[in-house]
């Protein structure tokens, strides 16, 4: 335990200095790593899949978890130690790797943040690239969303405080399409005024719709002033269009308030006026700057496979109660993720399992030669009765021997005249144990 209590300490200290920070300027939601570049896997960390309980994945981690090194460099590695960790026991059919974790590490400013693992998706002003296979992944995994200490969060689904919890991590989902993208201005020149806080968020000044990803719903009160009444609650239409679930001509026009005295990075809050002078913008403004999404909405994936991972420490103890309170978020996030796109968007949060058995060698089905005369009824009644086995049935591969004997059988005693093996058939179906399917019933 000195190992865990030396790195999981001063993670206490900073988590103070965080907390701290929360209580005198606002929270920080989340961060986003942005595009990754490729890097070296060292073996200075090492991770340990211990079980899945109850659908959550327990993983014991041994290094420095912090966000940053020493040097200030992002600590990506035991992120990827992480993920191939749980991808060796899980199929690799996973778009996020969910990880929160029973002790403290420094986050920085954050509460959260996203690791861009690739991005293929066109229009929203990041550039394609891919290093999944670092992380234990053929090109599957999208984003690796740190969530830090479970105690950071309320978990308990009746608190009002849960709501914030399932937003915080339906906003570091949002960060693997953005918010990064520009406007064409009349002059034909790019503005990156709709960018806020870390250069992938929204902009304070934006009227976003009260979008998880910042900005606020600003209420125009016409006389040069606005007011924001909400913040951080939904994804709005230009999300939606960024995450490839709204189609172009679904975004409505926004605005953005202009106001050079006030700082654009800052974080939202509710219940503010501002002066400003409105310009408003449309999507295709967006479209002009950054090119039109590809995938489009007709072709985005809109159904996502989520991993829940519980990380520790070596050696430590998990409780039911730390179970549970991570089953309410991954359970709840499905319910939100669908009600946060209008329906059309799918969290898979239930795990998959390795398979157990080895593909077999599937059976060839050999027919003889091609019939080039005349079609008779005759002869293929004929033919029929002489593929009957010894055992009563007839069979295209043993797998489908009891299908093809009902079938044969009752065509050959409807058709054929001369068709006497029937009692063989009957006593081999009698004798076959196969499970009561509505197949097996509908044909027995």
């Amino acid at each position: 335990m000195g190992r865990l209590y030396n790195r999981v300490f001063p993670g206490l200290v900073k988590v103070a200095l965080w907390a701290l920070a929360v209580m005198v300027g606002g929270s920080v939601w989340a961060d986003s790593s942005g595009p990754i570049n490729p890097f070296p896997i060292t073996g200075a960390y090492s991770a340990l899949h211990r079980a899945d309980w109850d659908h959550i994945s327990l993983i014991e981690l041994s290094g420095n978890y912090d966000k940053a090194l020493s040097g200030g460099a992002a600590n990506v590695e035991p992120r990827a130690i992480v993920a191939r960790e749980f991808l060796r026991t899980h199929p690799d059919n996973y778009d996020f790797i969910v990880v929160f974790s029973t002790f403290e590490f420094d986050t920085g400013d954050a509460q959260a943040f996203h690791w861009g693992v690739q991005n293929q998706v066109q229009g929203v002003n990041l550039p394609t690239y891919d290093v999944s296979n670092l992380f234990g992944s053929a090109g599957k995994l999208k984003g690796f969303i740190d969530m830090a200490a479970l105690t950071r969060y309320e978990t308990n689904p009746l608190n009002p405080g849960f709501d914030n919890t399932l937003s915080v991590l339906a906003h570091e989902v949002m960060h693997q399409w953005g918010p990064r993208v520009r406007f064409m201005q009349a002059d034909n020149t790019l503005s990156d005024a709709l960018i806020g806080h870390g250069g992938a968020h929204w902009s304070y000044l934006l009227d976003s719709d009260a979008s998880v990803g910042y900005g606020a719903d600003w209420k125009d009160n016409s006389d040069g002033t606005f007011t924001s009444v909400g913040v951080r609650r939904f994804f709005s239409p230009l999300d939606l269009y960024l995450m490839g679930y709204y189609k172009q001509e679904e975004v409505p026009p926004f605005y953005l308030i202009e106001n050079p005295d006030i700082d654009k990075t800052a974080l939202p809050e509710e219940n503010v006026t501002i002066s400003g002078t409105r310009r408003q913008l449309s999507i295709e403004d967006i479209v002009a700057a950054e090119g039109a999404r590809i995938p489009s909405a007709d072709e985005a994936q809109h159904d996502y496979r989520f991993g829940f991972v519980l990380l520790t420490g070596q050696g430590e103890t998990v409780t039911e109660d730390q179970i549970l309170a991570l089953n309410y978020i991954r359970k709840e996030f499905m319910t939100r993720y669908a009600i946060l796109t209008g329906g059309r968007g799918i969290a898979q949060v239930y795990p998959e399992a390795l398979p157990t058995e080895t593909t077999g060698t599937p059976d060839e089905v050999t027919g003889g030669p091609i019939r080039t005369t005349t079609a008779s009824l005759e002869d293929g009644l004929a033919w029929l009765r002489g593929q009957q086995q010894g055992d009563g049935s007839w069979r295209d591969k043993a797998a489908t021997s009891f299908r093809d004997t009902t079938v044969v059988m009752d065509t050959l005693s409807r058709l054929d005249s001369a068709f006497t093996g029937d009692l063989n058939a009957l006593s081999w179906l009698d004798g076959m144990s196969v499970d009561p399917n509505a197949d097996f019933l509908a044909r027995y």
